[in-house]
C-alpha cells in the first residue's frame, strides 16, 4: 500500500509540469515494463508445473500425491466465473459490506481533486497530490495492523473460520461511517483542510483494516479456487 502515497505525489507533479495526460503515458510505460518483467523472470508456481518441472529433471524422485496432482491439469476458465464466488451464501455479505465501503470511499476521493482546485481551496495540482498522503498512510498503516488484529481474533474465535473478521469488521465500520460524514460536512461547509485530511485518513484506515481479514476468510473458506477467490 505504498502506492496510494507515492502515486498521487507522483502524478501531481507530473501533472503540473506536464499536463494530464502525461500521468496516462507513465501509467502504460510502468505497465509494459512490468508485464515484460513478470513474463520474462516470475516464475511459474502452479503446483502442476512445479510437479512436471521437478519430474523432469528427476523422473525416479517420490512426490507425495504426484498422480492425483497431475491427474488435474489446470485449464483456462472464464474471467467471470471468479464472480460467481462473490455470490456464495458464506462470503456475500461480507464481500458487499467491503464492496460498498470501497465504492462510497472512491466516490469521495473521485470528488476531491475538483473540489481541492476549487475555491475557497484553489491548490495547483502538485499539492493537490500530496493531500492524498494521509489516506495513504492510514490504508497502509491499517493493512499492517489489521492482519494482526485478524490473526488475534481467528485465535480469540477459534473454530470459527469467520471470527478473524469479528474485530476487523466492527472497527471498520464503526469508522468508516462517521470518517465518511466528516469528510463529507467538512467539504459542504468549506472547513480547514487539515479536518478534511483527517477524515480521509480515518477512511483510508476503515476500508483498510477489513480488508487483510477478508482476503483471509474468503481464501481459507475456497482453498480450491484461492486465486479466484481473491480476483
Amino acid at each position: 500500500f505504498v502506492g496510494p502515497i507515492i502515486g498521487p505525489i507522483l502524478g501531481g507533479v507530473l501533472g503540473q509540469a506536464k499536463g494530464w495526460r502525461s500521468t496516462f503515458i507513465l501509467l502504460i510505460a510502468v505497465a509494459v515494463i512490468f508485464l515484460v518483467l513478470v513474463i520474462f523472470l516470475l516464475p511459474e508456481t502452479h503446483h502442476w508445473f512445479a510437479l512436471k518441472g521437478i519430474t523432469t529433471k528427476d523422473p525416479k524422485k517420490v512426490i507425495t500425491e504426484s498422480d492425483e496432482i497431475l491427474a488435474n491439469k489446470p485449464t483456462f476458465q472464464a474471467p467471470w466465473k471468479a464472480l460467481a464466488l462473490a455470490f456464495r451464501a458464506h462470503s456475500s455479505v461480507y464481500l458487499a459490506i467491503c464492496s460498498i465501503e470501497f465504492a462510497a470511499f472512491y466516490g469521495c476521493l473521485t470528488l476531491f481533486s475538483p473540489l481541492m482546485a476549487a475555491p475557497p481551496y484553489n491548490y495547483a495540482q502538485d499539492i493537490i497530490g500530496l493531500l492524498y498522503i494521509p489516506m495513504g498512510v492510514g490504508a497502509m498503516f491499517a493493512s499492517i495492523y489489521g492482519g494482526r488484529i485478524s490473526d488475534w481474533s481467528a485465535v480469540k474465535y477459534a473454530g470459527i473460520l469467520e471470527g478473524r473478521m469479528y474485530i476487523n469488521l466492527i472497527i471498520s465500520t464503526a469508522t468508516f461511517i462517521p470518517g465518511m460524514l466528516i469528510y463529507g460536512w467538512c467539504l459542504q461547509y468549506h472547513m480547514h483542510i487539515s479536518a478534511i485530511l483527517i477524515s480521509m485518513f480515518i477512511m483510508g484506515f476503515a476500508c483498510m483494516v477489513y480488508f487483510p481479514s477478508l482476503m483471509s476468510y474468503v481464501q481459507g473458506y475456497n482453498q480450491a479456487e484461492a486465486a479466484a477467490a481473491s480476483a
